[in-house]
């Protein structure tokens, strides 16, 4: 799906049946797209499904095209993955079904390509009721013009944590302004790296939520130490301190509001701000799994919430519901059959291109992993069924890695008798001949990162049409680096 967002004054018909379905040429768009991405889906779910470690005990090679399976036969990692990314003209005939599938999924895919100014925008343009606007009594500092303070702020930070903030921070300024509004809610606010940055560089109002009391009491030491040298340049620092909150919130409506209410007036009491101050946003990088959806919920329901900027994540931890997934009404009574696996949510949480870069290197020997596992899968399975799927102990592949050593290590936490006996079965011929077939694992957790976009797309679309419904103009676009940052979408609306 790719449009370009275009500057708009007029207002896009909303349906005035009740149904809440915006009848703009974004919507419209969307919900078609869905609706496409679902029957793609439909006919590759089983290879969505599918987990790796049952390639040989599933005998998974088997379920692909027969003409898949011969072609496969002479194509090296590297070719695959320049394929998969569409990087030049191949030498090689490729399976037109094959073609059709990569050129279908880059069709119907949220355009990743952070660059690009493509973005999906909801036209039906919501005015702003935030009219009597008194800004937040806060008083300016000057720590966005020092270089030394800005250095500050990202050190011990990791380069993929560094870029994330350095560009939702400015989405969350910018939609702070466009709100009328200067105050914002950083939810799963971890160590407040991010809270940090908009409260100094972006002088704003800034509370954080964070269910592990012990991430919040490290974030307020690291902002004690910030602003002890802050205070060498500055004057007023402690006046834009983020003030931390230690809480979970529930997901019932009733709690949900309750938890609007305490961040309301800690907005007022902390901030010393006009109990009738102009709201706030709701902002969360990568809030894991339900919380997004529980976010959105919030800033739908509640007047208070005057924008929200979202770049979620682990969707394989997404619970399967209207409270979570699907959340939009389109999704939920259209007859789709919108059902995603576990392992289909999981994959989706993976960058194709990383995947691919891997494929091309002279690294791509690590992929080599999912084929030990697979091959000790059915070593286990063999010894005892009821150990399908076991959690092993994690290890970390090195390229000189034998079979043996990796399956001695991984499964130290097995009792003698469930272990794989070195002789009978690690060095037995059979398990070698598992064991070449590795490329073929390769290939088809390949096939499985190639279909992963339209699983994302499925899940972000969902939300998108959820905020339209609610007449509330999402804006959904790539921002990050999907080599840095995989998960790179972040979903935006204003009131």
């Amino acid at each position: 799906m790719k449009y370009t967002v275009q500057d708009t004054t007029t207002m896009a018909t909303v349906d005035n049946t009740g149904s809440g379905t915006c009848l703009c040429r974004i919507c419209d768009s969307v919900r078609e797209t869905v609706r496409q991405i679902f029957i793609v889906l439909d006919k590759y779910r089983w290879l969505l499904d599918a987990y790796i470690v049952d390639f040989y005990e599933a005998d998974l090679w088997e379920r692909l095209p027969g003409g898949w399976i011969d072609f496969f036969k002479d194509i090296t990692p590297g070719e695959l993955g320049s394929w998969i990314l569409n990087e030049g003209s191949s030498v090689r005939v490729w399976p037109l079904s094959l073609q059709a599938l990569r050129r279908v999924v880059g069709i119907l895919q949220v355009h990743r390509n952070q660059r690009s100014e493509i973005a999906l925008k909801c036209e039906n343009v919501r005015k702003t009721e935030n009219t009597d606007f008194v800004k937040p009594q806060v008083k300016p500092s000057t720590c966005s013009s020092h270089s030394k303070l800005r250095d500050l702020l990202g050190k011990h930070v990791k380069p993929k944590k560094k870029h994330e903030i350095e560009i939702m921070a400015k989405i969350i300024a910018d939609c702070a302004a466009s709100a009328k509004s200067e105050c914002a809610v950083d939810v799963g606010a971890g160590i407040g790296h991010l809270a940090r940055t908009l409260a100094y560089r972006h002088e704003m109002c800034i509370i954080c939520v964070e269910q592990q009391s012990l991430l919040s009491e490290q974030a307020r030491k690291l902002d004690t130490q910030f602003e002890s040298i802050a205070m060498k340049y500055v004057t007023n620092i402690r006046e834009q301190k983020p003030h931390h909150v230690s809480l979970k919130i529930e997901r019932d409506s009733s709690q949900l509001s309750f938890f609007m209410d305490i961040i309301n007036k800690e907005f007022t009491e902390k901030f010393r701000l006009n109990p009738e101050f102009s709201g706030f946003g709701l902002i969360g990088l990568h809030p894991c799994g339900d919380l997004a959806t529980t976010l959105l919920q919030s800033y739908s329901e509640s007047d208070r919430a005057k924008f929200i900027c979202v770049a979620g994540c682990c969707y394989m931890k997404l619970s399967l519901g209207p409270q979570s997934y699907p959340l939009s009404k389109y999704l939920r009574t259209t007859g789709i059959d919108y059902d995603l696996s576990y392992t289909a949510l999981e994959v989706a949480c993976h960058a194709v291109e990383n995947h691919c870069i891997k494929l091309k290197s002279a690294e791509c020997w690590e992929l080599k992993i999912h084929a030990y596992r697979a091959t000790l899968e059915s070593l286990i399975v063999q010894r005892n069924s009821s150990l399908r799927h076991a959690q092993l102990k994690s290890f970390k592949l090195k390229e000189n890695t034998t079979f043996e050593e990796y399956c001695m290590a991984v499964t130290e936490n097995f009792t003698e008798e469930n272990r794989p006996r070195r002789v009978e079965e690690i060095r037995n011929p059979k398990t070698a001949e598992l064991l070449e077939r590795w490329e073929q694992v390769v290939v088809f957790g390949s096939l499985r990162s190639m279909l992963a976009p339209l699983v994302e797309s499925a899940v972000l679309l969902d939300r998108f049409l959820y905020l339209s419904e609610k007449n509330l103009s999402p804006k959904l676009k790539a921002v990050f680096d999907p080599f840095l940052s995989p998960r790179n979408f972040v979903l935006t609306s204003i009131k």
